[in-house]
């Protein structure tokens, strides 16, 4: 079994059994149409590619709130380090889609995370993202992987037909 967070315009959860075997679990209207919306607000980019290009050059550091910033250092106590996000706005996006998936992960029993969907499509720092706080989230127990073809639609239509996992999923790798 596993699940594949399919990140659009929302957030769609599917848990997969096997073969025909699948069910929609959960999600999010937060997704892709929510951070475009935000860049579009915020920025004078025409286009998602505009914006992931910005991306790649900035920094969270002036839009979300740090645990630095509220403690002036790491919060030892609870072993988090002061870059820590304590108060997400530009990250707000990515956080919601790792929480539902992680949450929804634990709920089913579930090791393999695959997360495919336009949102993902040339977006290596939002697959850096979920990768980074599926492992931290789970210790290590969960891994999120990556569909070698992240937007094409076609791969949600084709998981009855599907005998193996792996003819689904190339592992991108990233941490």
């Amino acid at each position: 079994p596993y699940l594949l967070v399919s990140i659009g315009s929302g957030v769609s959860v599917l848990y997969v059994k096997g073969p025909g075997d699948y069910e929609r679990v959960s999600g999010s209207s937060i997704g892709g149409g929510t951070y475009w919306g935000l860049c579009r607000l915020m920025t004078h980019c025409e286009s998602y590619d505009e914006a992931l290009d910005l991306c790649v050059h900035g920094t969270n550091q002036t839009v979300d709130m740090s645990v630095g910033d509220i403690y002036g250092g790491a919060y030892d106590k609870f072993k988090l380090p002061a870059s820590t996000v304590a108060s997400s706005f530009g990250k707000m996006i990515s956080t919601s889609r790792e929480s539902v998936a992680f949450l929804n992960a634990t709920l089913y029993k579930t090791k393999n995370i695959f997360f495919v969907g336009n949102f993902l499509r040339h977006n290596k720092i939002s697959s850096r993202t979920l990768a980074y706080a599926i492992n931290f989230w789970s210790n290590g127990a969960m891994e999120a992987r990556f569909c070698k073809h992240e937007g094409n639609k076609r791969i949600a239509a084709t998981i009855p037909d599907l005998g193996e996992v792996s003819e689904l999923v190339q592992v991108s790798g990233i941490r």
